[in-house]
């Protein structure tokens, strides 16, 4: 007899250890909840990524078109000190070398003649 109930219990364990259909239901509502809060977390984790992408997205294009427009003026006044010279060169009047002095109210004169290099000892 006693051979027979260590039979029994071994197929059949102790109602402590077996699980009922109460307890089942009962653990699997709580893992359904968790699982729920966990989605919900991850929505709004996924939410706010998005937002910060976003946001660095928009800085970044900023950066570049702040970038581009310095760049273009750079190169426009690169390209303006270039072009001044030639301005300079044809809009202001001729060296004063070339140009004739005009003899003042209080003097009356004459300007130097130009000296000639050409018998300087070559020079």
């Amino acid at each position: 007899m006693a051979e027979a109930f260590e039979h029994l219990e071994d197929r059949h364990p102790p109602s402590k250890d077996v699980a009922t259909a109460g307890r089942v239901r009962e653990t699997g509502l709580r893992l359904q909840k968790e699982i729920e809060e966990v989605e919900a977390t991850l929505r709004l984790e996924i939410e706010k990524t998005r937002l910060e992408i976003h946001g660095v997205e928009m800085r970044s294009t900023q950066a570049i078109h702040r970038q581009t427009l310095w760049i273009i003026g750079a190169v426009g006044a690169v390209a303006s000190l270039i072009r001044l010279p030639e301005w300079f060169l044809t809009h202001l009047p001729p060296p004063l070398a070339q140009m004739p002095l005009r003899a003042s109210a209080s003097t009356s004169a004459e300007p130097a003649p130009p000296i000639d290099r050409s018998q300087s000892g070559g020079r």
